[in-house]
């Protein structure tokens, strides 16, 4: 039997070289696309992560600025009700109006700030206190019957007037505002029309014992 001789087939040197530069061509093309992708993806990753954490980092500056103003506040308010309480009006004045300043719609600081004010008899600051007031809660009747009683010192009777009726008209269980509206009436010399007041306030409250009395005085007088 003859044995063929098997031909041994060479590899053709111009493909070996191709085939090695386009493993090589890959190889740097696969290095270049990594430089670039980490140059230019890495700071978008790493920004991302600083942007959740300025905002994280906001957030609870947010929520400590919040506190640490909420306490200085009430720290304020405090310390206001103290001087007030000691009849250091013009120290409460400046206590009260240091809380408002975070606090501006605080409806507390606003009524002490007011009071204050009439205590000091500085009449036109304490009626811009409650018309704020008003603007805040519409239906704040002591707010009216607080100004109707300024303009009763300041002798407007009208304005007086208007703001008696606006209590009473809000809230008509307020006893303080019909016995303002009738005395204010009373001298101003309309007795008759102040003991109507009277009766209608004593009508609308069961608790009506103030009310009796001042009808009483007024009736003393007529």
């Amino acid at each position: 039997m003859i044995k063929m001789k098997q031909k041994k087939f060479k590899k053709n040197s111009y493909l070996e070289k191709y085939e090695r530069d386009f493993i090589l061509f890959g190889l740097f093309a696969f290095i270049i696309l990594s430089v670039v992708s980490f140059v230019f993806l890495m700071p978008k990753i790493y920004g991302f992560y600083d942007n959740i954490y300025s905002k994280n980092e906001s957030s609870q500056t947010g929520k400590k600025y919040v506190e640490k103003r909420n306490i200085t506040s009430e720290v304020n308010y405090k310390s206001g009700i103290e001087s007030f309480d000691k009849k250091n009006y013009s120290a409460a004045l400046l206590y009260f109006e240091k809380a408002l300043e975070s606090e501006p719609n605080d409806l507390n600081y606003l009524t002490e700030l007011a009071i204050t004010n009439y205590r000091l008899k500085n009449y036109n600051d304490a009626i811009r206190n409650y018309t704020r007031i008003i603007a805040l809660d519409k239906n704040n009747s002591s707010a009216y019957n607080s100004i109707g009683n300024i303009y009763w010192i300041l002798k407007d009777y009208d304005q007086a007037e208007y703001y008696f009726k606006k209590a009473i008209e809000i809230n008509p269980i307020l006893i303080s505002s019909y016995n303002n509206y009738a005395l204010m009436l009373e001298e101003r010399g309309e007795k008759d029309r102040a003991l109507e007041i009277l009766n209608q306030g004593i009508e609308e409250n069961s608790d009506n014992s103030e009310l009796k009395i001042t009808q009483r005085i007024i009736e003393g007088k007529k």
